[in-house]
């Protein structure tokens, strides 16, 4: 991962995948009979559940690196699937969100996740494609929960979800200062995907969903890539891996460390995220 730029892009990045969203699905929608061939062979589709600046994009871009999956990132999936997902559409949607983003050195809110296995954005045997976008995956499924058995029903591909988390007061703060928002409202929100991702987690069964702390990609890289890869049933290369670990910072960002927190919001959010097995472990020393 390369050095972050000054500026955030999130708003012309959501809009830029928003427009080239809609093409894709119009291309596919007159040439369906050709795309869908090519992704005959897809064995899994992930899907990240989570929240904002949580470490989606990196794990993302290690994926992506693999010669075997593509990886969109913002595609936001959920909103190109409807009561029948035709899931042949989503691989063709991901392929080219994938592409695109290899042209550009995978650039996303003010870091370019490229990673040199010259496999990102391309493929060698196409047989796992995800989408990285998390928050708004757990926005709608939370909201909609009956989309979870339609998701659970595809059998090819197999659905499968994956759920990142990181210190939550790191990830508020971090969340808090790029929308310009207060701690308050940040937590608010937080603790909400909190509540749903619980739930979400509740309803699938343990083959179909993992969590990966956002520290372990620092503290036991290549056990968690390798955990993450086994839940794909993904080939474990040691030139790749090696070349991964490569861009990955050496010790996590503290952003909860730039913000000032009153005792009391602090307090507040280590009571509540008791309710919670994935959060339990966290703290703000930690």
């Amino acid at each position: 991962m390369t050095a972050k730029t000054d500026l955030d892009n999130d708003v012309w990045l959501w809009f830029s995948v928003r427009w080239q969203r809609f093409v894709d699905q119009t291309r596919f929608s007159l040439q369906k009979e050709r795309i869908a061939t090519e992704f005959e062979q897809l064995k899994t589709c992930a899907l990240f559940i989570g929240y904002p600046r949580s470490g989606h994009s990196i794990y993302g871009s290690i994926l992506d690196a693999h010669p075997d999956m593509l990886v969109a990132h913002r595609l936001d999936a959920l909103a190109c699937v409807g009561k029948k997902p035709d899931m042949k559409k989503l691989g063709y949607l991901i392929k080219r969100n994938s592409e695109r983003f290899a042209q550009n050195s995978r650039m996303l809110t003010g870091y370019a996740y490229d990673i040199d296995t010259g496999w990102q954005g391309k493929h060698r045997n196409l047989v796992a494609v995800a989408d990285q976008e998390g928050k708004r995956t757990t926005l709608k499924l939370g909201e909609n929960p009956e989309l979870i058995e339609t998701l659970l029903g595809q059998d090819k591909p197999m659905v499968k979800f994956i759920h990142i988390t990181r210190n939550p007061f790191d990830n508020i703060a971090t969340w808090s200062r790029r929308m310009g928002r207060s701690l308050e409202y940040t937590t608010d929100k937080y603790l909400e995907l909190c509540r749903y991702n619980k739930e979400i987690i509740s309803r699938l069964p343990e083959n179909r969903v993992v969590t990966l702390r956002h520290e372990d990609l620092i503290d036991d890289f290549e056990s968690t890539v390798g955990t993450l890869l086994d839940y794909l049933e993904l080939e474990k290369d040691p030139h790749i891996i090696a070349k991964c670990r490569e861009s990955v910072y050496s010790s996590p960002n503290q952003s909860r460390n730039k913000v000032n927190w009153s005792p009391d919001l602090v307090h507040r959010v280590e009571t509540e995220i008791q309710a919670f097995d994935f959060m339990r472990h966290y703290h703000f020393g930690n």
